[in-house]
């Protein structure tokens, strides 16, 4: 039956990452690997009990998949490869583009944020600047995904102003906290999500009030153009 597929893939995946636990001695590269291969099996798991056999709500889904990002986070404290921020970071952001927009679009704009906050703080807490750059690039994009979707453009606005201010204050943390400031390397990391920000807010705040944000415009005859 589809619950038993469902629990037998869970099952599956948390014996993965019993296994890799189990090889972590002998070899610890490839049992690092182990849990996380379980990790992408739970993911899938929540993604199959809503989206193919709708034996949970959107919501019920969304919260499997939270826990399934914590479990992931807390593996990387004892593990320490960086598949597990990536893979954590990955499958909350786009967990509701599997799951199906059309189920709750509006309410995965506000889980975004959640989202970011809790990668923003973990990020501190794991000494990892990583999630907190994947983290950035998946709420940004994701976000505006969304906002083409459901066309409240000044409540997409006003989120992607608010992933800017959780992630600033994230780095800006973390540096204070560790006491490592951002290394040139880190730094340009950055500039492709400012970017992306910069342009998603424009653009959403341009459809809110035609003429508040700066925008290209001809400057006479000669066909130049400035912001």
């Amino acid at each position: 039956t589809p619950a038993r597929q469902i629990g037998l893939a869970a099952l599956f995946g948390i014996s993965l990452i019993g296994a890799g636990f189990a090889f972590m001695k002998s070899d610890r590269e490839y049992a690092s690997l182990l849990p996380g291969a379980g990790i992408i099996v739970l993911y899938l798991t929540a993604f199959a009990a809503h989206r193919y056999y709708s034996l949970v709500s959107f919501e019920t889904a969304t919260a499997l998949v939270s826990i399934v990002s914590a479990v992931c986070i807390w593996l990387y404290t004892e593990i320490k490869h960086d598949i597990y921020p990536i893979t954590a970071a990955s499958g909350a952001y786009l967990s509701p583009v599997v799951l199906g927009l059309n189920a709750g679009a509006e309410f995965s704009l506000y889980y975004f944020l959640l989202c970011s906050a809790a990668f923003a703080a973990i990020s501190i807490w794991v000494q990892s600047r990583t999630l907190t750059l994947i983290s950035a690039y998946l709420a940004i994009l994701m976000s505006a995904v969304i906002g083409f979707e459901i066309h409240q453009d000044k409540l997409v606005a006003i989120i992607l102003a608010l992933h800017f201010l959780v992630f600033s204050l994230g780095t800006y943390f973390y540096t204070t906290h560790h006491r490592s400031p951002l290394r040139e390397q880190d730094s340009w990391s950055f500039l492709p999500v400012l970017l992306a920000f910069y342009a998603m807010e424009y653009y959403f705040i341009e459809r809110v009030q035609p003429g508040l944000a700066p925008s290209g415009r001809p400057l006479g005859p000669t066909g130049s153009w400035a912001l």
